[in-house]
Protein backbone atom coordinates (compact mmCIF):
# COMPACT_ATOMS: atom_id res chain seq x y z
CA UNK A 1 0.00 0.00 0.00
CA UNK A 2 1.74 3.13 -1.05
CA UNK A 3 2.60 5.83 2.16
CA UNK A 4 1.87 2.71 4.62
CA UNK A 5 5.11 1.52 6.38
CA UNK A 6 4.06 -2.25 6.52
CA UNK A 7 6.36 -2.98 9.46
CA UNK A 8 3.88 -0.85 11.10
CA UNK A 9 1.83 -4.01 11.37
CA UNK A 10 4.44 -5.77 12.60
CA UNK A 11 5.05 -3.86 15.49
CA UNK A 12 1.29 -3.56 16.43
CA UNK A 13 1.07 -7.53 16.40
CA UNK A 14 4.04 -7.62 18.21
CA UNK A 15 2.96 -5.63 20.80
CA UNK A 16 -0.61 -7.11 20.66
CA UNK A 17 1.46 -10.33 22.39
CA UNK A 18 4.04 -8.99 24.30
CA UNK A 19 3.05 -5.73 25.46
CA UNK A 20 2.24 -5.61 28.97
CA UNK A 21 0.87 -1.73 29.01
CA UNK A 22 -2.42 -2.71 26.83
CA UNK A 23 -3.45 0.77 26.36
CA UNK A 24 -0.45 1.59 24.60
CA UNK A 25 -1.04 -0.81 21.99
CA UNK A 26 -4.24 0.94 21.41
CA UNK A 27 -2.85 4.24 21.39
CA UNK A 28 -0.49 3.11 19.14
CA UNK A 29 -3.40 1.79 16.78
CA UNK A 30 -5.08 5.02 16.79
CA UNK A 31 -1.81 7.13 16.36
CA UNK A 32 -0.43 5.00 13.11
CA UNK A 33 -3.15 3.46 12.20
CA UNK A 34 -6.50 5.38 12.51
CA UNK A 35 -4.59 8.53 11.92
CA UNK A 36 -3.72 7.51 8.31
CA UNK A 37 -5.27 7.80 5.12
CA UNK A 38 -3.87 5.16 3.55
CA UNK A 39 -4.67 2.73 6.00
CA UNK A 40 -7.99 4.39 6.00
CA UNK A 41 -8.79 4.08 2.42
CA UNK A 42 -7.43 0.61 1.66
CA UNK A 43 -9.17 -1.12 4.57
CA UNK A 44 -12.63 -2.68 3.60
CA UNK A 45 -16.01 -3.25 5.79
CA UNK A 46 -16.51 -7.10 7.38
CA UNK A 47 -19.93 -7.71 8.20
CA UNK A 48 -20.68 -8.95 11.52
CA UNK A 49 -21.85 -12.31 10.38
CA UNK A 50 -18.47 -12.80 8.49
CA UNK A 51 -16.44 -12.10 12.08
CA UNK A 52 -15.13 -15.58 13.11
CA UNK A 53 -17.44 -16.71 16.34
CA UNK A 54 -14.66 -17.68 18.40
CA UNK A 55 -13.75 -13.19 17.98
CA UNK A 56 -17.89 -12.02 18.94
CA UNK A 57 -17.70 -14.72 21.44
CA UNK A 58 -14.28 -13.25 23.20
CA UNK A 59 -16.02 -9.58 22.51
CA UNK A 60 -19.07 -10.63 24.48
CA UNK A 61 -17.30 -12.31 26.92
CA UNK A 62 -15.43 -9.56 28.04
CA UNK A 63 -17.98 -6.75 27.47
CA UNK A 64 -19.87 -9.10 30.26
CA UNK A 65 -16.77 -9.03 32.66
CA UNK A 66 -16.30 -5.73 32.32
CA UNK A 67 -19.68 -4.59 32.81
CA UNK A 68 -22.13 -7.42 34.11
CA UNK A 69 -24.16 -9.98 32.26
CA UNK A 70 -27.26 -8.01 31.71
CA UNK A 71 -25.05 -5.50 29.25
CA UNK A 72 -25.56 -6.15 25.25
CA UNK A 73 -23.59 -5.24 22.32
CA UNK A 74 -25.60 -2.36 20.43
CA UNK A 75 -23.62 -1.55 17.35
CA UNK A 76 -20.50 -3.27 16.13
CA UNK A 77 -18.44 -1.63 13.06
CA UNK A 78 -15.65 -4.41 11.46
CA UNK A 79 -12.92 -3.35 8.74
CA UNK A 80 -9.83 -5.16 7.74
CA UNK A 81 -7.33 -4.77 5.06
CA UNK A 82 -6.75 -7.82 2.42
CA UNK A 83 -4.28 -9.68 3.33
CA UNK A 84 -2.82 -7.88 6.89
CA UNK A 85 -4.79 -10.54 9.10
CA UNK A 86 -5.63 -7.75 11.01
CA UNK A 87 -9.47 -6.99 11.79
CA UNK A 88 -10.38 -3.55 13.74
CA UNK A 89 -13.75 -2.42 14.94
CA UNK A 90 -15.66 0.01 16.79
CA UNK A 91 -18.16 -1.08 19.67
CA UNK A 92 -20.53 1.14 20.85
CA UNK A 93 -22.23 -0.66 23.42
CA UNK A 94 -25.06 0.68 26.23
CA UNK A 95 -23.92 4.51 25.00
CA UNK A 96 -20.32 3.73 25.88
CA UNK A 97 -17.50 3.36 22.88
CA UNK A 98 -14.15 1.44 22.63
CA UNK A 99 -12.84 -0.82 20.16
CA UNK A 100 -11.35 -3.97 19.42
CA UNK A 101 -8.41 -5.39 17.34
CA UNK A 102 -8.10 -8.81 16.14
CA UNK A 103 -5.10 -11.05 14.11
CA UNK A 104 -6.23 -14.22 13.80
CA UNK A 105 -2.62 -15.39 12.55
CA UNK A 106 -2.01 -14.86 16.10
CA UNK A 107 -5.45 -15.79 17.78
CA UNK A 108 -5.02 -13.04 19.65
CA UNK A 109 -7.38 -9.23 19.70
CA UNK A 110 -7.58 -6.04 22.30
CA UNK A 111 -10.96 -4.90 23.58
CA UNK A 112 -10.72 -1.34 24.78
CA UNK A 113 -13.92 0.09 26.57
CA UNK A 114 -14.05 3.50 27.41
CA UNK A 115 -16.51 4.12 30.77
CA UNK A 116 -15.92 5.93 34.54
CA UNK A 117 -14.42 4.23 36.59
CA UNK A 118 -12.68 4.75 40.15
CA UNK A 119 -9.08 4.74 39.05
CA UNK A 120 -9.52 5.93 35.36
CA UNK A 121 -12.02 5.66 32.38
CA UNK A 122 -10.92 2.93 30.38
CA UNK A 123 -11.17 -0.83 30.69
CA UNK A 124 -8.72 -2.59 28.73
CA UNK A 125 -8.35 -6.47 27.79
CA UNK A 126 -6.35 -8.91 25.71
CA UNK A 127 -7.75 -12.34 24.91
CA UNK A 128 -5.55 -14.89 23.04
CA UNK A 129 -7.68 -18.23 21.78
CA UNK A 130 -6.26 -21.09 22.48
CA UNK A 131 -7.78 -24.24 21.29
CA UNK A 132 -8.26 -27.61 23.56
CA UNK A 133 -5.16 -30.01 22.47
CA UNK A 134 -8.11 -32.56 21.37
CA UNK A 135 -9.90 -30.07 18.90
CA UNK A 136 -6.74 -28.78 17.97
CA UNK A 137 -5.85 -32.29 16.59
CA UNK A 138 -9.18 -32.42 15.12
CA UNK A 139 -8.39 -29.31 13.68
CA UNK A 140 -4.92 -29.63 11.77
CA UNK A 141 -6.74 -33.15 10.49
Amino acid sequence: MPGFDMSRVLELKRRMVSETNIPEIVNYFLDEFATNSDFMEAQETVEWDRLPDVLKNAIYELMQRILGPKRYVIGISSFEVPGWNLLHGSLTIDNKHGLFLWAPDLNTGIVNLSIETEAGNNHTARFTLAWPEDKAKRWVN
